[in-house]
């Protein structure tokens, strides 16, 4: 169940999400929002795929989203593989406010089975801790990962994740325009599980949240890895071959 406030004292939305179970209902949260004023420091791309690049964003947030006293919160775009970058090697994110240079996060890559660009069934594939760095400046730390190759037309998804006792807002918002393809899970501390996004009490898109745009998460995709042994052994047969006609 989803009740709807509006926090006048912010002036931005706040939803409030209650479980309701027999006879008693819980308050387990908040997904708030935090308005920002950042210099321009990234080279605007704002479409799918540049220079190997697939971002959302135009390089600018105008806002942070995070929780008002604490909870997990994972964030994460969603992209679909073109010819010439089937193979993610890095994720490049941007760390928003009220979180601390050196605070332990991660980063996550996952699958999407059904290729529908919805992660109700995503499929965790790598993990990599990290730490926050540059926060609130709109500068993308570049993450690598181990490299996973994926086929034409397939859909995947890149994110941050972050847990905290204390308000935060990790997750940095370009709201320019919306893709419709920035999503959210998130709830009370500990809750949040990376193998079952949507198992969550807040999951959806952000726009689903009343608060529409694009999350600063990118992937960097790269050439698929030749066959190093096969073009070996095709020289190989090229050479001998030549060899016989002498």
């Amino acid at each position: 169940m989803q009740n709807i406030i509006r926090n006048l004292a912010f002036l931005t939305p706040i939803f409030v999400l209650t479980i309701a179970t027999p006879g008693r209902s819980a308050s387990i949260g908040a997904i708030t929002s935090e308005t920002l004023e950042f210099p321009v420091l990234n080279s605007v791309l704002n479409s799918e795929v540049n220079s190997g690049i697939y971002s959302l964003d135009d390089g600018t947030a105008e806002a942070s989203i995070g929780f008002n006293g604490g909870g997990d919160i994972a964030w994460l775009n969603s992209f679909t593989v073109v010819e010439g970058h089937k193979t993610i090697t890095d994720i490049l994110i941007a760390w928003g406010s009220s979180i601390d240079e050196g605070e332990a996060a991660s980063v996550h890559l996952w699958s999407d089975p059904n290729n529908d660009g919805n992660p109700d069934d995503a499929v965790l594939l790598e993990s990599v801790n990290t730490t926050v760095t540059n926060p609130s400046t709109n500068t993308f730390a570049s993450i690598d990962i181990p490299d996973r190759t994926f086929a034409v037309g397939d859909t995947f998804f890149v994110g941050g994740f972050m847990s905290s006792t204390d308000t935060f807002f990790p997750a940095l918002l370009d709201q320019t325009s919306s893709a419709g393809k920035s999503w959210v899970s998130g709830g009370a501390v500990g809750s949040v599980d990376l193998n079952n996004l949507s198992g969550s009490s807040a999951f959806g898109t952000i726009d689903s949240f009343g608060i529409p745009g694009n999350l600063l998460v990118r992937a960097k995709g790269t050439p698929e890895p030749e066959n190093i042994f096969g073009t070996i052994i095709a020289l190989t047969i090229a050479m001998m071959s030549l060899r016989k006609k002498r």
